[in-house]
């Protein structure tokens, strides 16, 4: 019979405290034990208790006083306006982007639902508009992450889509899961050397390299450095249309470099704009999609049904994202002390034309 694993001591008592908050054993105000009182009750070190801390303090718990301890964190009022913030991603680009539109549909109709209103922030909002929303969705990558967390006020409740973000209870989609899955399709079609497109060097960018390459490996293919090559996106454009370029335009270096030299009969994009841009390119090139070169997007939210080749493509449940960051929000609204907690949404493959067997 397997034994169970214990938790490390610091996340036991963390859960100790965390539990004194929610029954109310401590209060709004209230000073915690200090390091002294805790090693003598709990036989802890002084980095065992940093640890406790950190911990507390990521979920909005406690603060920190310069010379006077740490106080339980004074307690977010209730639902007063029953509005739910926005920001980041691309909502301002819903006109253009259908995964953007899917995502806002999805968190729109679940607040309408349950009777909240959307109100969209950007960074140039006004500070008096933070005081009239009960909690805040948001979208952001790791880099501005830190600017996000600047501009929020203390204790509001905050849940992250499709990025995960530290300090915050996130729903993202399996990127690891969804990589691996587009990759051993390939795989079973008889596809060897299967190149990555990618940009950024966020998690889920990490993620999905992950399942790629877990992928390739557990089929006796060891993943090389040149398998991969990135997209470097200019800041300020819509991002459909950069996408699309950028992904053309890397595979057009890739052909003129090492393409054929490597290989590739196949190639994994980071997008299905990126993927349309790489088509695109291969087609220019005289290639041939799926016949020479099977391609696969992801996100499956565009109107590329009627691209040709119809995009075999991940398909991300933006909306199912948008709705349990909804529900996740209120529930934290409503207990504001409540734990980190991460959902993990999984995607779908969907075959389309666009990837076919290795040509003999």
């Amino acid at each position: 019979m397997p034994v169970k694993q214990q938790d490390p001591k610091y996340v036991d008592l963390a859960k100790q405290l965390r539990s004194d908050l929610q029954t109310g054993k401590l209060k709004p105000g209230d000073r915690l034990p200090s390091f002294v009182e805790l090693r003598n009750e709990h036989q802890v070190s002084r980095g065992t208790v940093e640890k406790v801390h950190a911990l507390l303090e990521r979920d909005g718990l406690i603060i920190r006083e310069q010379g006077r301890g740490v106080f339980v964190a004074p307690q977010r009022r209730a639902i007063t306006n029953g509005i739910i913030g926005f920001s980041g991603g691309g909502f301002n680009e819903a006109r253009r982007s259908q995964f953007w539109a899917h995502l806002l549909d999805g968190i729109q109709q679940e607040g309408s639902r349950r009777r909240f209103q959307l109100l969209l922030m950007t960074e140039t909002s006004e500070p008096t508009i933070w005081n009239k929303v009960d909690g805040l969705i948001i979208s952001v990558n790791d880099e501005d992450i830190e600017k996000t967390i600047h501009n929020m006020p203390d204790g509001l409740p905050c849940i992250s889509v499709l990025h995960e973000a530290d300090p915050f209870s996130h729903v993202t989609v399996d990127d690891y899961q969804a990589a691996k899955d587009a990759t051993e399709h390939l795989l079973k079609l008889g596809h060897r050397k299967i190149a990555h497109l990618i940009s950024g060097h966020e998690r889920l960018i990490e993620h999905r390299l992950e399942g790629y390459r877990v992928a390739l490996q557990e089929s006796g293919i060891e993943a090389s450095l040149l398998d991969v090559r990135r997209m470097y996106l200019r800041i300020g454009r819509d991002s459909k249309t950069e996408f699309a370029e950028q992904g053309y335009a890397a595979i057009q270096k890739w052909l003129q470099t090492d393409w054929h030299e490597l290989g590739y009969t196949a190639i994994l994009a980071q997008n299905d704009n990126a993927a349309v841009g790489a088509i695109n390119a291969f087609k220019d090139a005289g290639l041939r999609v799926p016949e020479d070169v099977s391609v696969i997007g992801f996100d499956g939210n565009e109107m590329y049904d009627y691209f040709t080749p119809r995009l075999t493509t991940v398909q991300v449940p933006v909306q199912e994202i948008g709705a349990t960051a909804v529900r996740l929000l209120i529930e934290r609204i409503a207990k504001p002390n409540a734990g980190v907690e991460r959902v993990v949404v999984p995607a779908t493959l969907k075959i389309g034309a666009s990837t076919g067997p290795v040509r003999k």
